[in-house]
Formats: C-alpha cells, structure tokens, sequence
C-alpha cells in the first residue's frame, strides 16, 4: 500500500471519530465478551498499556473486576480520552489510572516508554483500524518492545463477514474516491450509523484479519501465540481473540 492511499484511510477513520465519537460511545458502554473472558487471566497487580482505550471501559471493567496496578490507556481521540478520564475519575480504588492521547500511525508513539516496561499490552479492536502491512506489523513489534520477557499481548480484531448485518454495510471504494486496486486483500468501507438508514453515511476502514494473516505478524514480531479464540456477536464469532507471548530472555 502506498503512503498516500494510506495516508487517506486514515483520514477517513479520523474524521468518523471527530464526527462521532459521542454518538459512537454509547454504544460501546460494555466491554465486549471476549475482553470479559480475558479479565480473570489479568494479574491484578499488572502494569498494563492499553492501545486504543476508547472511551475507557476496558479500564472500568478492571477496576470492577479488582485491578490493583498501573493502568495506561493510550487513543488518538482526544473526544474518548477525555471522557474516558472523567469516568475513571469517580472510581474508589488503590490503582493507577492514566490516559494519554497517541497517534498509533506514527512510529514516535512508542518512544515516549521504556522498552520492557508493561506487563501486558492490550489491543483490543484496533488493529483492524490501522492501513497496510507495514503498519499493522509496526504495532506487534512495537507491542514486543514494550514488553518485559515473559509479558502478554492480547488483541482482537473483527470478522465483519461473520454478520449479515455488517456485510450488508459494506460501501463501494468508489464512493470515497478510492480505487480498490490501490488498497490490501481484505480491506473494506463499512458504514456505522447511530440512527436511521436515511442518514448520511459513516464511514470507516476496517481491515478483515485472517487467523493466519495475524500468526504472521505476530510470529515476525518474534512473538510466541498462546491461546486463540472466536468471541462476542450473536454468533459468539463477530472477533477474533488471540493472546501472545514475549519469549522470556535467555540467562547469561
């Protein structure tokens, strides 16, 4: 994918949270079933970086669940940190919480952490957000050098064809002035709308993961993957839940 077609989608997913990160929130005050199957394998002690926190419910749903350590969550929207922040400003709890605004397509993002310094990476329906190869591999191998040796990274990423509904949403390339053929096999325009059909469009770029495709990228970022599963939708197949390891460092 070229920077310029990259560089695009990026806008587009830009502009839809600039546009709709309010409306869009509300329909993300739950975490999703997959993320609630992970929290009981979180050490409640943990230093965790959560990329693409949203609106901060992965963090509540922690501190409910009695997350005792350092939470960090970083988001390009300054919309989700913000509420995020005055969420977590009214709980009772001896943890660490902090959000931080970060442009993920950028490769200075990482820069401002020690290498080593989390426990455990959180990635949770984001990935698929992110255009081309090249940046998709950027956040497992910037996720790798963040982690300490033996440390976790847990991501999901949707399967939009798992639902009529959504499949049903998918827009022509063509209509944001795109040409399919600049872009990556299984990138797609879905349109999210908080209200009628007869509204104007809301368009995002999402990327649909392969299982493959992921072990690829997460196996180049020296990554070893633990556990894998199909979550949340009314098919309990709407995202693909996967869970890797930074190999503890040799002794000597």
């Amino acid at each position: 994918m070229d920077s310029q077609t990259q560089e695009r989608l990026l806008e587009i997913n830009r502009e839809f949270y600039a546009q709709n990160a309010s409306s869009f929130s509300k329909t993300r005050r739950n975490v999703q079933p997959g993320v609630r199957q992970l929290i009981p394998s979180i050490p409640h002690n943990a230093k965790l970086l959560d990329i693409g926190c949203g609106n901060g419910n992965f963090a509540l749903a922690l501190a409910h669940a009695g997350f005792q350590g350092t939470y960090l969550g970083i988001d390009g929207s300054t919309a989700f940190i913000q509420e995020a922040q005055q969420a977590v400003a009214l709980l009772k709890t001896t943890a660490e919480f902090r959000f931080q605004a970060a442009d993920l397509a950028s490769p200075h993002w990482v820069e401002a952490f020690q290498p080593g310094s989390f426990d455990l990476v959180t990635c949770f329906a984001v990935l698929h957000h992110l255009p081309g190869k090249a940046l998709q591999q950027a956040i497992f191998t910037q996720s790798g050098l963040l982690l300490r040796s033996g440390g976790e990274l847990m991501l999901s990423a949707w399967q939009v064809f798992q639902s009529p509904t959504l499949t049903a949403r998918i827009l022509p390339w063509e209509s944001v002035g795109i040409n399919s053929e600049q872009l990556e096999p299984g990138d797609i325009l879905l349109d999210w709308r908080a209200g009628p059909a007869s509204e104007q469009p809301a368009c995002r770029y999402v990327h649909v993961f392969t299982s493959e495709e992921l072990i690829a990228l997460g196996e180049a970022a020296g990554l070893s993957l633990n556990s894998e599963f199909y979550s949340d939708g009314k098919n309990q197949r709407l995202a693909l839940y996967q869970v890797w390891e930074k190999p503890v460092a040799p002794l000597g």
